[in-house]
């Protein structure tokens, strides 16, 4: 702590000699309302069905190139399983109760961990033989982890970070810590001309101080409100002649348990301004109520607000479950739309290779930053996943496939799911990892 504090002193000056350079008074050029609901899954049959978009897909494999990356993928997703496990354990171990809300509670020393190829290397600012006992006592001694000193904290940098992020007045696009630089990351919006010249005279007066901070530009978020493992609909159905089709469409995670009960989980974004007990259809059918959602900070059921209704134990992520009626609890499988068996629930630290499936779209990426707090449809919503594509020409998610699948392949058509989509923009995504969803949902056995 007594880095930061001694870099804190700088802060005052740096932020007011900020505001001198560009009059921080910024002004919303861009204000996304969210006035329709999407709640994609395209199948309550992601069970054990492969559809036209999957055999298209598959055609495309004839392409030498193109098989040889998703073999190449599915590779690395194998030789990273055993890190990513490891750094699974220690989320689990972090993972408490703060005033009756889940969250990541960071030992002093620990500075974020990622994957380098089938090794999780943990980064600690202080590296002895009780941090080293630490994890291995969480791990055992032949866990697939190695060790690397940096300089400050994840508890540090977000300190620090915060400082920035509470003072500076123009629009914030996602900001949180840079794992694997040791640093905390501020994107403002590239649209608003404030933002241009925070990060430019930031970036100026970065030269002459050493402060573990950086402003970039960046876009927002869109959220992808349509079908993901499969197609739903939420609110009242078309009636031909009464009342017209409600867009409100978006895509299944997948289907298992709430409280041993069959249930759903997909995106929360989708049932802004809704309430408890809203009806969701596949094909004009009831087939569930929304029973627990969270969609950012905001609680509110009405308006144009985020909906976060009942008592979902955590303030972060965006993510629904669904309790299924008859008619879906017919549909229970731990299957995506694609044939894939989902054998379990894992977390994803940086660096590991995902792929994601909607309604629309088969994609892949690679993790770039986790825990960050992004704008998804005008809303802040902290604690997600952010991932990019792993070449500028593959295939990325479209409107439509929120809510669903990401996992991890292990072969074989088995996979770890990870989170559920919550929007994207060109080549990077955000997903809501599983980490959140807590009690309520849980993987159905045997089926």
């Amino acid at each position: 702590m007594k880095k930061l504090l001694r870099s804190l002193t700088v802060v005052s000056i740096t932020i007011s000699f900020v505001i001198v350079l560009m009059s921080i008074n910024a002004y919303a050029l861009y204000e996304n309302e969210v006035d329709s609901i999407h709640i994609d899954f395209d199948d309550l049959q992601i069970i054990d069905m492969i559809d036209m978009d999957f055999v298209e897909y598959l055609l495309s494999l004839e392409d030498e190139d193109v098989l040889n990356h998703f073999m190449e993928v599915r590779q690395m997703m194998f030789i990273q399983s055993a890190a990513v496990e490891a750094y699974t354990q220690i989320m689990e171990h972090f993972l408490v109760e703060v005033e009756g809300f889940l969250e990541l509670v960071y030992p002093d020393t620990y500075a974020g961990a990622f994957i380098e190829y089938d090794t999780l290397i943990i980064q600690v600012t202080e590296l002895n033989d009780e941090v080293i006992s630490f994890y291995t006592r969480i791990l055992g001694v032949n866990a697939p982890i190695r060790f690397v000193q940096v300089e400050f904290s994840l508890n540090e940098l977000i300190t620090f970070g915060e400082v920035f992020v509470d003072a500076i007045d123009s629009t914030i696009v996602s900001h949180g810590f840079d794992t694997i630089n040791n640093m905390y990351n501020i994107a403002l919006y590239y649209g608003d001309t404030t933002s241009v010249q925070i990060v430019n005279n930031f970036n100026s007066m970065s030269r002459f101080m050493s402060l573990p901070i950086a402003f970039e530009l960046g876009e927002k978020f869109d959220a992808m409100f349509l079908p993901g493992g499969g197609h739903i609909t939420a609110g009242a159905p078309a009636i031909p002649g009464i009342n017209p089709p409600r867009p409100f469409h978006m895509s299944v995670g997948l289907t298992g348990l709430n409280n041993n009960s069959p249930a759903l989980l997909t995106a929360g974004h989708s049932f802004v301004g809704m309430s408890p007990g809203t009806r969701v259809y596949f094909n004009n059918r009831h087939v569930g109520s929304v029973i627990v959602a969270r969609f950012g900070f905001t609680s509110s059921t009405t308006g144009s607000l985020p909906v976060n209704f009942g008592n979902n134990g955590t303030l972060n992520g965006d993510w629904a479950v669904i309790a299924l009626n008859e008619n879906g609890a017919a549909q229970v499988r731990n299957s995506l739309r694609n044939g894939v068996s989902i054998i379990g629930f894992d977390t994803a630290p940086v660096n590991t290779i995902v792929s994601g499936i909607g309604r629309h779209t088969i994609y892949s990426g690679i993790v770039t930053s986790v825990n960050q707090q992004v704008e998804i449809g005008g809303f802040q919503v902290p604690g997600m996943t952010v991932a990019r594509s792993l070449s500028a020409g593959d295939r990325t998610p479209i409107e439509g496939d929120s809510g669903g699948s990401i996992w991890r392949d292990l072969g074989s058509n088995r996979g770890m799911l990870v989170g559920t989509l919550a929007g994207g923009r060109e080549r990077d995504w955000t997903f809501s990892p599983l980490t959140w969803v807590g009690n309520h949902f849980r993987r159905a056995p045997g089926v």
